[in-house]
């Protein structure tokens, strides 16, 4: 199924893997840092008129920085080579659809009546697609190489509450918990005859109700369930001095990572903002 395969994957990028590569002995603020920065130069390296190299330059550079700092993807990816590659297909074509409003001199092709396909909404297509996967990789970076104690403590370090920082951090980690409670769910609607690959499209869709109904509902508990947990430990907006297992000290190299990543983005935002470089953002 499909959908199990998707949610696989999801679980593969937020899944903690301890290791000893770089990447794991930085602190995660420095880490947070990076994630800002590949972010902000994905925006710009997105926008029209820059050219595309500019987006795969960063993506090869953020995949240069995750394999060589212990955060191994590619096993990952190899075993779900196709939906990976379907997925990417259905982005890129939905980009290339939506990029057409743009004016362009050279036209490739024209299906009537919606769908005109030029040189600018290629050029759509190719760089939000390497932004998605630029996003995607740089991440999987943050959230495989780091501990979710070690990212709260960190967030609530720079003055955000203990309480928002750890629901933030838990919310992302939330996925595994949907992917096994969807397992679950589906396992036991097929033990009782539900069989989602028979039938046409509109008793298809009426099976996914019948999959999707107790699924909200155990999900529903298991969020009851942790706000308990929450109240019980004490969480609250107040930021109070609480305790941490480690300290985690920055040093040089975490603090010449945050300075060359947000020094750089916020150059560059000046530097836009002033009019010395040309930027548009659109879409």
């Amino acid at each position: 199924m499909i959908l199990f395969e998707v949610l696989g994957i999801a679980e593969t990028l937020v899944k903690y893997e301890p290791g000893k590569g770089y990447l794991h002995t930085m602190n995660p603020l420095s880490k947070l840092a990076l994630v800002i920065s590949v972010f902000g130069l994905g925006i710009f390296a997105a926008a029209p008129g820059v050219p595309w190299f500019w987006g795969l330059s960063l993506f090869l550079v953020t995949c240069l920085i995750t394999s060589t700092g212990g955060v191994h993807l590619y096993q990952e990816f190899k075993d779900r080579k196709p939906y990976i590659i379907f997925i990417v297909l259905i982005f890129g074509v939905m980009n290339l659809f939506t990029g057409r409003g743009y004016e362009a001199e050279n036209i490739l092709f024209h299906i009537p009546p919606w769908f005109t396909v030029t040189d600018v909404s290629v050029q759509f297509a190719v760089t939000k697609t390497l932004f998605l996967l630029t996003s995607i990789v740089v991440f999987t970076l943050l959230l495989k190489s780091t501990h979710l104690s070690d990212l709260t403590y960190s967030i609530s370090k720079v003055g955000m509450p203990y309480a928002v920082a750890m629901i933030t951090a838990t919310s992302v980690r939330c996925v595994p918990m949907v992917t096994n409670s969807l397992k679950v769910t589906y396992n036991a609607q097929r033990a009782r005859g539900l069989d989602l690959d028979k039938g046409n499209i509109k008793e298809r869709i009426k099976h996914m109700g019948s999959l999707m109904a107790p699924l909200i509902l155990v999900l529903i508990k298991t969020i009851d369930l942790m706000a308990i947990v929450f109240h019980s430990r004490g969480l609250d907006l107040s930021n109070k001095r609480r305790t941490h297992i480690r300290e985690m000290k920055l040093s040089a190299v975490d603090l010449l990572t945050i300075f060359i990543s947000l020094g750089g983005l916020i150059t560059l935002i000046i530097l836009t903002a002033t009019g010395i470089i040309e930027w548009q953002f659109a879409g």
